[in-house]
Order: structure tokens, then sequence, then C-alpha cells
């Protein structure tokens, strides 16, 4: 009866100073803390027609509707680590005043994007802005968006996160 209390005892003992050691699972240090300041210029973003840019549907082509630009800066200040920049996402919402509004089912948002950057490596104290031109159809016919960008990120030490931004486009 001893022996099973005292095992249990010691593998407590032995977990909890395993967590202070460095380079243990509980390391607060392996969590990468918010390094990378991203945002969305112009915020709201402006769209105008976008003649000439088409998408397919089944066999039939269809022109977009809309198209507009904004960049995302990604900032880092001149305590953190260099980080790279490994993934951009966008994301498409049909909206009205700036509240996302889901497609009946059968309906979509389509849309199309090109990004441009002058790099993916962001040195401390610097930032890299990533340009993007969209082009969108949505389901109510209308132009107001809510766009959403997913910006992955690492670091120096491997350590990995990813900043979303939100940015709508005005009515």
């Amino acid at each position: 009866m001893l022996a099973r209390t005292l095992t249990p005892l010691a593998l407590l003992a032995a977990l909890g100073s395993a967590s202070c050691d460095s380079g243990s699972l509980f390391d607060p240090s392996l969590t990468l803390g918010l390094f990378v300041d991203v945002t969305a210029e112009p915020n709201p973003a402006v769209a105008t027609s976008a003649a000439g840019e088409t998408f397919m549907v089944g066999d039939e082509t269809v022109e977009f509707e809309w198209k507009t630009s904004f960049r995302i800066i990604s900032a880092i200040d001149e305590d953190q680590v260099q980080a790279t920049i490994t993934s951009l996402a966008l994301l498409v919402r049909q909206a009205t005043g700036g509240i996302i509004i889901v497609p009946p089912p059968g309906q979509e948002e389509r849309f199309r994007y090109d990004t441009r950057t002058d790099g993916n490596i962001i040195p401390p104290a610097t930032s890299k802005a990533s340009e993007f031109d969209v082009w969108y159809t949505l389901p109510n016919q209308g132009r107001e968006a809510v766009m959403t960008v997913t910006v992955g990120y690492i670091n120096d030490s491997g350590l990995t996160r990813s900043e979303t931004v939100t940015l709508r486009v005005a009515p």
C-alpha cells in the first residue's frame, strides 16, 4: 500500500521539477508571443468595376463585378527577432453594414486575387508590405464585402504564428 502511494508522489515530484528546467514541454519561452503587428491599408478599401476579369461557372465564362486593392503591412519592433512570411490567404464574404451575410444554400462568393511583395524576411525594426488585387462577385449583387487575410510567420527559432486582419470594402 505504501509503495502505491509513494510511486504517484515521486512521479508528481519529477514532473514538477522537470517543468522548471529549460527546454521542457512546460517552458513558457517556447510559446511564440505576439511579435508581428499586422494592419491593412486602406481600411475600408474601395471597389471599382472589374471590367474584363473573368471566371468560369461550368462551361460559362462570367465577368467579375468588382475589383479592390489594398496592402497588408507586417511590422516587427526593434526588440523582436527576425521573422519570415510563410503564407498569405484571403477570404471574401459579402456584407451589409460591415456584418457578414452568409449566402443562401447553393450560392457563394466568387473571387480571385493576386499578390505582390518586396520579400518575405522582416528584420527587427522594419516592415514588409504585401499588396493585394482582388476581383470578386457576390451572390447579393452588392459591392460591400468583408475580407479576411491570414498571414503565416516563422521566426529564426523555428516558432510559428498566424495573424489575421479583417478589412471592409465600402458599399
